[in-house]
């Protein structure tokens, strides 16, 4: 009872880990919290598959690699910062990591000897998203539409022209709206998924829009477009059936969303002519490291700078004003140097691969939901550089779960 009461426990606040503006200290509580319980109620059941293996040997163990290559880069540099941060930033991050890794074996296991419990082990994810993030972030909607007193939370939440427009993103709890989407999408997947709370499908795609996230907006956008790939004709029907409809009378209704869309996109500086990506926060933030890795030795080119590396990136070079690319590519790459990021992109092709040929065992609708869901994990990692949270292993565990059920054919839910 206790373990199972670990593993909700740890998915229900995964969300936490992107609110550390408002609760600085809540993904460190609450990984400690899941770690001791899981550790308390841990017995030797390690069961290795094809999913297993391929994550442990793709993804946690480039890890530990590149926090071994730091002790090397460290007399490489032979750099002041280098020594602090190896001294500071480098031992939190691999306690972070190798409890990460603790918990993913648990959890993993734990589904594999109780293939049943994978649909609440989803339903603790999802409610964790719609009550920890959802709920305030829809209460932010109806204050600025209709002025209902909300409380004031200090986030990145300003629009880049939200100065001149009055707008402003929600972006509840999390610390910026990029933060908050990946968690929405994630919510929404497992709804369509698991086939319940249609309701909340509307409340989460009302919140995903006053997001006003631009990423959000392309990862949707590109969503659908793999959708119609990927789905049969009958399918392609219903959706226009379906959407066209809906958008029509959403146009009609509020004809302000046409121009608060066309002013997202004009505000967009990637998209205008003569665009410089050097003169662009965004870009810059994930052009900048890779150029920096280039300029560096061989050695550090193929295995980086070592584990959380990019904060010496930070605290080092003065033109270098951020921690983190907000890109799991951008980052993997210049901490884990071209090793890390090849064994990210095969572990992605090794499931994909693994996954296209055998899904079709499901139902075909699941089918394609669990492939879209691929492909948003793969997205999301174009703005978010999430690999070392509590998000990032519920997705690995997730996939697990989906991997665990197609091997045994088991009913993921009763489908009309």
């Amino acid at each position: 009872m206790l373990k199972r009461l670990s593993v909700y426990f740890f998915c229900f606040t995964a969300p936490l880990c992107v609110c550390s503006i408002v609760f600085p200290s809540a993904e460190a509580i609450t990984l400690f919290l899941s770690f001791f319980l899981m550790f308390i109620t841990y017995k030797r059941e390690l069961l290795r598959d094809f999913y297993q293996k391929q994550v442990l040997y793709l993804f946690f163990f480039p890890m530990l690699i590149t926090a071994g290559v730091a002790c090397v880069q460290l007399f490489i540099k032979n750099d002041g910062y280098y020594t602090n941060y190896f001294q500071t930033i480098l031992p939190v991050r691999l306690v972070h990591i190798l409890v990460n890794l603790f918990i993913f074996v648990c959890i993993y296991s734990y589904i594999q000897r109780n293939i049943e419990q994978y649909k609440n082990v989803f339903r603790a994810y999802y409610w964790g998203i719609v009550i920890i993030l959802g709920i305030f972030g829809f209460w932010q909607i109806l204050s600025n539409l209709f002025g209902i007193w909300c409380p004031e939370i200090e986030t990145r939440s300003h629009l880049y022209f939200a100065r001149d427009t009055g707008l402003s993103r929600i972006t509840s709890i999390a610390s910026e709206p990029s933060y908050l989407v990946p968690f929405i999408i994630d919510a929404i997947f497992l709804i369509l998924i698991l086939n319940e709370k249609k309701i909340l499908l509307v409340f989460l795609f009302v919140i995903l829009f006053f997001s006003f996230s631009f990423g959000a907006y392309m990862e949707i956008f590109i969503l659908s477009i793999f959708y119609f790939l990927l789905s049969s004709k009958k399918e392609k029907l219903k959706f226009f059936l379906l959407f066209m409809p809906i958008i029509g009378c959403a146009i009609l209704l509020f004809p302000d969303w046409i121009n608060i869309a066309i002013e997202i996109i004009s505000s967009r500086q990637e998209l205008q002519s003569g665009f410089d990506p050097h003169d662009n926060g965004r870009t810059s933030m994930i052009l900048y490291p890779i150029e920096s890795l280039f300029q560096d030795n061989l050695f550090t080119l193929v295995f980086g700078n070592g584990l959380a590396s990019f904060k010496y990136l930070n605290i080092s070079d003065s033109n270098c004003l951020f921690v983190t690319s907000n890109n799991i590519y951008a980052d993997l790459m210049y901490e884990g140097g071209l090793f890390s990021l090849i064994c990210l992109l095969f572990l992605f092709s090794r499931v994909w691969i693994h996954f296209n040929m055998n899904v079709h065992v499901l139902n075909a609708k699941i089918s394609l939901y669990i492939k879209l869901f691929l492909i948003h994990i793969a997205l999301s990692s174009f703005y978010r550089a999430d690999y070392a949270t509590e998000r990032y292993i519920v997705l690995l565990l997730i996939v697990g779960a989906f991997y665990i059920v197609i091997k045994n054919k088991y009913d993921i839910c009763n489908y009309t």
